[in-house]
């Protein structure tokens, strides 16, 4: 894998917001935008924000519940040792 194919994901990863989002969907859980939201204490303009770069660095899938818009972590995301440090 390059380094260009990389950077986004390092850059998604240097940022709080987003490790604490990650945090919440390592429980496997799917969650809806505004269960983050709340959760997390962002506002809806933020959490867009944020959601738009970990989908873009493909961190993040969303799916439709009906007519709500829920996230999770690709498969397999997350599970690469076995170990709690990734949930924080």
């Amino acid at each position: 894998m390059e380094l260009k194919q990389l950077a986004p994901t390092f850059s998604a990863l240097g940022n709080e917001d987003h490790l604490r989002i990650l945090g919440l969907l390592l429980s496997g859980k799917l969650l809806s935008c505004g269960e983050i939201a709340h959760d997390l204490g962002l506002s809806g303009p933020a959490l867009s924000y944020h959601l738009r770069t970990l989908e873009g660095a493909g961190l993040i899938e969303r799916t439709r519940r009906g007519r709500t818009r829920c996230l999770s972590l690709p498969p397999g995301w997350g599970s690469c040792c076995g170990r709690r440090c990734c949930a924080g």
